[in-house]
Formats: structure tokens, C-alpha cells, sequence
């Protein structure tokens, strides 16, 4: 039985790993910096995993050096990794990368590829070197994004190819049988930290592309009449359209984007505090 240690926010993929049979989970970590813990926690007990909340790589490096031999790491959804702890499994650390790389490397690749209307997402897993997302690719496939689609679908669809990935490779990379292929090229996104604001002058596809990339974080805001409202959904209709058809448990707000199109948008007041 393979030793592997777990780095992350992800309980998919967690929960995937706690009912595999040929591994064992050494410790389980979870960074403060990504939310709210409760979720991961309860999924340990549950699988009764050793685990523990960090806000460092000390912290991990601290762990792993009193849980024995460690065949590998698996990171999915965490902070960065110091070269101490990547370094520390016998075959290192690999990561489940929300993307096809080489494209869309960063933290949140699911953002980008809606606010860039792209077609098609993916998933890689990769061994964790010191660039972002760079290290060598063990294996990766595609998925479709369809124009309905919001952030919520694509986290399911991607952890769903995250398992069948796994599935089909992980005995392979724990043995050591899988080189991998050049990571180089493609693309890089900086994180995104902050709610994001509509902005009216922006085109009807870039609004309702935002929108949908932010539905699993409450909304965007949107500064109207003097007023900061947070849009959960958003429809783009012709002027000629009119909103009996929608049925959103609220009257819904019309804003004429230009003489051909109507912004359609459901809202609520903004409670939180905003920049």
C-alpha cells in the first residue's frame, strides 16, 4: 500500500482518494487562506484521516517529517508549495490542475476560460516544480463548456474528469512508470482576489460571461442608481423581447445596454463590504 500525503481544499478528490484501496492517507493538510475548512474537516472524520489547518509550508514540512516514508503528494486546490515540501515524497508532488495545459496556468482557470468565452476546459495532472503550474504533464484531457454554463458546472465537470484521470493513471505515477511530457508555452493568469464589478460600457457577452464566471461566489456587484447591487443571474435579450418568460421570484431589473439589446438582471442588495 502506497503512502500520500494530500495537500488542499478539494473533497472531491479527497473523498475519491479516501476510498481507494491500494493507498493510504498520512495526513490531509487545509490552508487557512482557503475558506471555510468546515466541509474538508467533516469528510477526514468521516474517512477518520489524520489532517490538519495550516498557514504554512513550515507547517507541512513540520508533519511530513514525522509520518514515515511518503510515496507522494497530491495537491489539489492549495496554496503554493515550497521546494522543501514538493521535494519531500519519494516520487514528489503532483497537482490537479483545473485546465489543459499548457493553457490557463494559475490559480483560477475556470474564470478565465468564461470571461474568454472559450469552448472547451480541462484538466492535467503535473508533477509540482517551482513554476506555476509548469512542471512536467502525467497525463490531461478536455471537457465542453456550453454558453449555459456557470463556474458551479465547470468545478463538477472538471472534478469528475479529475477522478477518471486518477482512475486511469495514479497506479502508474505512484510506480514511477509515466515521464511525463513538456509543460512550455501556452498561457498564465494572475489570481483573481476580489468580487468583481460590472462595468455597462462593457460588451452584453463580456457582462454575461462575468456573471456566470462569479454565480458560485454569490454574484458580481453592480453599481446602479446610486446603489451597489450583487447580479446573480443575467440574461442579454433584444429590445424587442419582453421578461414574462422569466421567472426568478423577483422582478428583475432592464437596463438598455444600447439601441439593440436590454441587460436583464436578477439582484439583490449588496450587504457585504466592497472595495
Amino acid at each position: 500500500m502506497y503512502s500520500i500525503t494530500f495537500t488542499g481544499s478539494n473533497t472531491s478528490i479527497l473523498e475519491y482518494l479516501a476510498r481507494r484501496e491500494d493507498i493510504h492517507l498520512s495526513c490531509c493538510f487545509f490552508h487557512k487562506r482557503s475558506g471555510d475548512p468546515s466541509s474538508f474537516v467533516t469528510l477526514c472524520k468521516v474517512y477518520d484521516l489524520p489532517y490538519k489547518i495550516i498557514s504554512s509550508n513550515k507547517a507541512i514540512l513540520s508533519a511530513l517529517e514525522t509520518s514515515g516514508d511518503v510515496t507522494l503528494g497530491i495537491s489539489a486546490g492549495f496554496e503554493i508549495l515550497s521546494r522543501a515540501v514538493y521535494q519531500w515524497p519519494k516520487r514528489g508532488f503532483v497537482n490537479i490542475h483545473s485546465s489543459y495545459l499548457p493553457f490557463y496556468k494559475g490559480a483560477n482557470p475556470f474564470y478565465y476560460q468564461l470571461l474568454n468565452n472559450e469552448k472547451e476546459g480541462g484538466v492535467s495532472i503535473h508533477q509540482v516544480t517551482k513554476g506555476v503550474d509548469g512542471g512536467r504533464i502525467f497525463c490531461r484531457e478536455k471537457y465542453p463548456i456550453y454558453f449555459e454554463d456557470d463556474i458551479f458546472i465547470l468545478i463538477k465537470r472538471a472534478n469528475r474528469l479529475a477522478i477518471q484521470l486518477l482512475d486511469e493513471y495514479l497506479a502508474r505515477i505512484l510506480k514511477g512508470e509515466l515521464d511525463g511530457i513538456e509543460n512550455v508555452g501556452g498561457s498564465y493568469f494572475p489570481p483573481v482576489r476580489k468580487k468583481q464589478f460590472i462595468d455597462l460600457k462593457m460588451l452584453p457577452l463580456q457582462i454575461y460571461n462575468l456573471v456566470r464566471s462569479q454565480t458560485i461566489y454569490g454574484g458580481c456587484y453592480l453599481k446602479f442608481e446610486d446603489e451597489i447591487l450583487c447580479v446573480e443571474k443575467v440574461l442579454i435579450r433584444n429590445k424587442i423581447s419582453d421578461c414574462s418568460d422569466i421567472d426568478w421570484g423577483a422582478p428583475p431589473i432592464v437596463i438598455g445596454l444600447n439601441d439593440e439589446y436590454d441587460l436583464i438582471l436578477y439582484v439583490k442588495k449588496n450587504t457585504e463590504r466592497h472595495c
